[in-house]
């Protein structure tokens, strides 16, 4: 009888849940291989804040214990690129978040994804093929700073990703919200359901870059039209080389560096685009 009466009352917990609308899951693996998940999507009845019909729940207040992925609200007015030593000011955490999926108003200010800063590299995964055709080139995922559509990046910034155009990223590091929550410092990633109205949504159209030989195991060209920024970070996001005003290319040399993995960041503008380089 007891376990019939258990069997029951969960039973009767799950049946208040709602079938969202549209879900997917965001895997991370961390630099030690530890991996985590988080849960993202739209319905037309939910809102921004903690949904418990769609299975939100808000973990604030709980340590964060080895990766642990998190979705936060934030103060849109107290994000700036350099705010080590502020103050946690998100109302909730959670592992998962269903906003309204309303195309022709999307969410802003986008949802933040925190993350302990010792944890990165991240690698992040999905599926791009599940995301539907509507609502502009679909869902962004970026370390840019939330502000003005993100046209306006930190100087570190790496990357603003359309999610239904690759289904993999590494952030070497990201360049925004790094701040003391409960002891831990993390950094910030942004993520935003819909790119309709983004003012670089031409960031993406990489084929004005060129980087040759890659692999390489010595120097390599980096190419691109009009006047550059370019910086080299290795794949713990240490800034290895950085030259700006750059007309059109720049030789690039790794002979001084161990082989491995590594990053070039070119900015125009306010484009910027990042590329992994291999020394073999």
């Amino acid at each position: 009888m007891k376990n019939k009466l258990t069997f029951l009352i969960v039973l009767l917990s799950f049946n208040h849940l709602q079938a969202q609308e549209f879900e997917f899951p965001l895997f991370f693996e961390d630099v030690f291989g530890d991996k985590d998940t988080i849960f993202l999507g739209y319905d037309m009845e939910a809102t921004t804040g903690i949904d418990e019909a769609f299975g939100e729940i808000n973990i604030k207040g709980t340590p964060l214990t080895g990766l642990d992925v998190r979705i936060i609200d934030y103060d849109y007015d107290n994000i700036y690129c350099e705010i080590e030593g502020n103050n946690d000011n998100s109302s909730f955490h959670t592992k998962k978040q269903i906003i309204d999926g309303n195309c022709d108003m999307p969410a802003f200010p986008a949802l933040g994804i925190i993350i302990d800063k010792n944890r990165f590299p991240i690698k992040i995964n999905w599926d791009k093929d599940i995301f539907p055709s509507t609502c502009g080139q679909g869902p962004i995922l970026t370390d840019w700073y939330p502000g003005g559509w993100f046209d306006l990046p930190c100087d570190n910034t790496q990357e603003v990703v359309y999610m239904s155009t690759i289904d993999s990223v590494i952030f070497a590091t990201t360049s925004l919200g790094v701040y003391i929550i409960e002891g831990d410092t993390v950094n910030y990633l942004f993520y935003n359901l819909v790119s309709g109205g983004v003012a670089t949504e031409d960031w993406n159209q990489t084929d004005y870059v060129s980087i040759f030989p890659n692999p390489t195991n010595d120097k390599m060209e980096v190419s691109a039209e009009g006047f550059i920024d370019i910086m080299l970070y290795d794949i713990t996001g240490n800034l290895l080389f950085f030259k700006e005003n750059v007309y059109q290319n720049i030789e690039l040399s790794l002979n001084d560096y161990p082989t491995g993995l590594y990053y070039v960041k070119i900015k125009k503008e306010n484009r910027m685009v990042t590329k992994k380089v291999i020394k073999q």
